[in-house]
Formats: structure tokens, sequence, C-alpha cells
């Protein structure tokens, strides 16, 4: 993929192409480990780790953490295919705004508006970033407390409440709602795989993971490695599952939606192998939806 970059000055150029070089060795330190991803030049390479930090910006608020599981729970051996890509494909961009359990909690809850018979699905996220209490907007959030503020409350379209990609005064009430609200929703035990598979049967679930490997993803399906931890306080990034690949399958995968825009990944997507990869099913919640017309 080609990434095209301009610098304003001279000086930028060459700090950029530092930290490029330093992110090259990174990366192959990654790929060393990963034998069936492909890690290495991305949209993020000549970002510094503090440049990309800021957009991982998943935190927990006290108190909401997930009823915890004192070992990962993943046992059975029938999952099955499922993928809801066609569903809801658009692939969205936070931009360099922290503010990804927001766009992880809109992956989840506009495909299962979809599921349920509704076309006007598409949210605003920057609905949460303004108004969700408990969160810090571009600083971070967490998913579970963006559904609980928008349970039973007008939900945005994105025409209504553009996304700025910044923090901004809440002007949610200018809002006309829509066919459907969020009514509430389901937090998931912590460490449950078994759940996310079941909890996946019936539409997206928003997700957790510690993305720091993720600034040099390029393609397939990424294992437990370094940069890539898998207890709770290495989370750092909501994304959405959006099914898993089985049947066929050498290495049994989840299909996970980002919000990097499209020229990242797999068109906006990753895999990430069956289990609790990079903490995948430690902080696993979806909404529910009801009609209002």
């Amino acid at each position: 993929m080609e990434n095209r970059r301009s610098y304003a000055s001279v000086d930028e150029y060459s700090f950029r192409l530092g930290v490029f070089k330093k992110n090259l060795e990174i990366a192959a330190q990654i790929q060393a480990e990963q034998d069936e991803a492909v890690f290495g030049v991305t949209i993020f390479s000549d970002w510094t780790q503090e440049e990309f930090k800021k957009v991982l910006s998943f935190n927990e608020p006290a108190g909401r953490r997930p009823v915890k599981h004192t070992e990962v729970k993943n046992l059975r051996k029938d999952y099955s295919d499922n993928d809801w890509r066609p569903q809801y494909d658009r692939v969205k961009d936070q931009g360099s705004c922290g503010s990804c359990w927001s766009f992880s909690a809109s992956a989840s809850a506009e495909p299962r508006a979809k599921i349920a018979g509704h076309n006007d699905n598409d949210l605003a996220e920057q609905q949460c970033v303004d108004c969700d209490p408990e969160s810090e907007g571009c600083n971070g959030g967490w998913m579970s407390t963006c559904f609980a503020h928008l349970t039973n409350r007008p939900l945005c379209s994105e025409s209504e409440y553009p996304y700025t990609a910044s923090d901004t005064p809440c002007t949610e009430g200018k809002c006309a709602g829509k066919s459907w609200e969020i009514s509430g929703h389901v937090d998931l035990a912590e460490g449950d795989c078994d759940g996310l598979d079941e909890a996946d049967n019936s539409g997206p679930v928003s997700v957790a993971v510690d993305a720091t490997a993720m600034q040099f993803y390029s393609s397939g399906i990424i294992k437990p490695g370094m940069f890539c931890g898998d207890t709770f306080n290495s989370l750092n990034h909501g994304i959405a599952v959006y099914g898993e690949a089985i049947n066929g399958q050498s290495t049994a995968y989840w299909i996970a939606k980002n919000s990097w825009g499209g020229r990242w990944g797999e068109k906006g997507y990753a895999k990430f192998k069956i289990g609790n990869t990079c903490g995948i099913c430690l902080a696993s919640s979806y909404p529910l939806i009801k009609s209002t017309r």
C-alpha cells in the first residue's frame, strides 16, 4: 500500500525519517513472531510511539469493570462461521482523537439496528465524545458508558452531529432521533470467549484489545506475541468483532472492524486468532435495540 507523505521542512523530514527507520525495526521484531500476519509499513509508520498512543484511548471508569473470571473461558470446540460485514461494511476513521471507544460502540450498534430492520442506522460518534459524562472525550472512554449514556435517548445521525475529531460542547438536544433506540446493553464477563462467540451470533460486539502491535499491521491473522498483551491492564483500544472464520481454516480467527479508515489493515479490518488474543475477550459489550416508531 502506498502511503504518501509531505513535510513542512527539511528538519521535519529528517525527524520523520528517523522515526520511520526505528519503526521498521520494531515491525521486524513483531514479524519474527508472527507466521500468519504481515507487519511492516503502514499509515502510522512515521508516527512516534507517543503519537500513536493518543489514538489508543480505551479507559475503564471506576466501578465499571465486568465480572472477572479466574481464567479465560475458551473451552468449546463448536464455534461456527459468521460474518456481519455485509450488514454494515463502511469503515470510519477516528483521526487523531482518542475516540476509539465511541467508534467501537457505533460499530456494534449500527449493524444491530439494521439487523432489527432499521435503515436509519448511522450514528454520530461525536455524540458520545461530547456528551457521555463518564468519558474523557478525545482523551479516552469506554464503550459501556457510551451505551449507558445513549440508553432511551434520541440518537444523533452523522449529518445532525458531524464528527470533528475534537472535544466540543454537547449539543445532542438538536437531534430528532431515529426509528430505534438503545434500550440497554450487555457486558460480558471478563475472559468469556465462548460468551463473545455466542453474543456475536446476534450481531457485532464491541471489544477492547492491546493494539500496540497494530500500528504496523497490514494483513493476516494476528497471534499472541509481543505488543499483544492478554491481561485487562494491557487493553488500550476499542474495536468490534464482526464474526469469526472457523471451518476450513488452518487457524480460526475473529473478524474485527477498526476505526482507522480503509487504508489500514485489510480495508479497515483485522483478524485475531480465536481465543483471548491481545485480550479480545476481556471487555466485551453490545447494545440492545428497540423500535420507537
